[in-house]
């Protein structure tokens, strides 16, 4: 039996941002939603990606079967994480924010509004990634 004395719990966490909190993370060539979005938005096998330009937000609402503008998002796929890849929209939608470097990678925490299953990720709280630590974006 191996013995514990000695050993404490080394707290890490490699995001900066807590683990345990919806984060989008926004790179040059895709938007990826992490595994607790999926699981806030009850685990859907579809969503709908809707965007304000002019609060500079962008909102993923987990729904039922497919409806108008809904993409299926392959549940059963491994980690849970899914996203917006490798389109001519990611440019569009970063540079929604004029501050924002190219070749650069953005984390923002979502705000969840359970009643219409929704996660509201809202551009001007992001903070940048930078060599594993992030900075204010300010």
């Amino acid at each position: 039996m191996f013995n514990f004395d000695g050993f404490e719990v080394l707290e890490y966490h490699p995001t900066g941002l807590n683990v345990y909190e919806p984060i989008l993370t926004v790179n040059e060539k895709n938007m990826i939603f992490g595994s607790v979005c999926f699981t806030m938005l009850k685990q859907p096998e579809y969503v709908r990606y809707l965007i304000d330009p002019n609060e500079k937000r962008i909102a993923v609402q987990g729904v039922v079967k497919k409806t108008k503008g809904a993409v299926y998002i392959t549940p059963k796929k491994s980690g849970h994480q899914f996203g917006i890849y490798g389109t001519e929209r990611i440019a569009e939608i970063r540079h929604l924010m004029s501050n924002w470097q190219d070749h650069e990678r953005y984390k923002i925490k979502g705000e969840y509004f359970e009643e219409e299953n929704v996660l509201v990720f809202n551009f001007k709280n992001a903070v940048k990634f930078d060599g594993g630590v992030f900075q204010n974006n300010k």
